[in-house]
């Protein structure tokens, strides 16, 4: 009878968790993706004409492309060349993918104070065996901000632009609760415009570059990934404190400065020390052999003074780290 009741239960439980799974498949229903290379405003929205995708409720593969596209008269507040927009997915036998991609040759932002190559960003968003992830990462070749290299950025890693505003590097966001929903919006760079005027720009306006967004059943992230340091680069390491060269100092032999003043001739210098050699006041040196000795020539010593400075390098705030890994 024990055993019975035994399995009537464990086929309880198996048929309740299987009956969970079903219905956590039934109830994606759909899924969504969104890709675009360049947006801007008050909010930011996707730039007309710029290359643009959005994946249907049902799924399927979307795809668009353009050589690029000029912001601003003549390129000067920005400008973006070779631009491709992908996404894709859709319903599975027990769940539900999307992965959606953005890639871009180069991007300039402001005369170069931003200059990216090679970006490319993508997400992506699966629910199967009743668990629901994503994963985003970013790439660029090069990246410089204000001149300074920041080719592999953390996750929303945050540079300070002084007299534009900011800008967010590899800007990660997530949403969903891990079982049944998840989505992730994965920005290379979002800059965002502070000041009152910047070469006609409004203040609060904001530049999104290459966008890949993915979502099952739909795109809801606002959640920020564990925020990363912001790296320094020292401009200059080591900091000289004198262009001048090494001070050479000569004493001369007393004997010599004696005798020439007619005070005694070097012979009864030496008479008078008993046949040993006369040391020169050069820091004390009198040891047996010692280069500090005279033996009655014209002899000298050079003392070289040699000053040498080292930078401590710079340390880094420790940041709280996160458990998600980062791609």
């Amino acid at each position: 009878m024990l055993v019975a009741r035994l399995l009537l239960i464990a086929a309880l439980i198996a048929g309740a968790n299987a009956l969970a799974l079903s219905g956590g498949a039934a109830q994606v229903g759909r899924v969504g993706g969104e890709s675009y290379g360049l947006a801007i405003g008050v909010p930011s929205r996707p730039v007309d004409g710029a290359p643009y995708v959005q994946l249907p409720p049902e799924g399927g593969s979307v795809v668009d492309f353009s050589a690029g596209t000029g912001v601003g008269i003549g390129g000067d507040i920005g400008s973006v060349d070779s631009i491709r927009v992908t996404t894709g997915g859709g319903l599975t036998g027990d769940g539900a993918t999307v992965r959606s991609t953005a890639e871009i040759g180069l991007i300039e932002l402001f005369a170069g104070l931003v200059r990216a190559t090679n970006v490319e960003v993508v997400a992506s968003s699966t629910l199967q065996g009743g668990r629901a992830f994503s994963s985003g990462s970013t790439n660029f070749s090069s990246l410089t901000v204000a001149g300074l290299d920041y080719t592999d950025p953390a996750p929303n890693t945050r540079v300070e632009l002084p007299g534009v505003g900011y800008v967010v590097l590899n800007e990660q966001l997530v949403g969903g609760d891990g079982q049944f929903t998840a989505s992730i919006i994965v920005r290379a760079l979002r800059l965002q415009v502070t000041e009152t005027i910047v070469l006609d720009v409004p203040q609060g306006t904001e530049f999104v570059v290459a966008n890949a967004s993915s979502g099952v059943p739909q795109i809801s992230a606002s959640t920020v990934v564990a925020v990363g340091p912001t790296p320094y680069v020292p401009s200059d390491r080591f900091s000289a404190i004198s262009t001048r060269e090494p001070v050479d100092i000569s004493i001369p032999d007393i004997g010599d400065e004696l005798s020439d003043n007619g005070l005694f001739d070097n012979d009864d210098l030496e008479d008078n020390d008993n046949g040993d050699t006369a040391t020169t006041a050069a820091g004390g040196a009198a040891g047996a052999g010692g280069a500090g000795r005279a033996t009655g020539g014209s002899s000298s010593v050079v003392v070289t003074v040699v000053v040498v400075v080292t930078t401590p390098t710079p340390t880094r705030t420790p940041t709280p780290t996160s458990t998600r890994t980062r791609s």
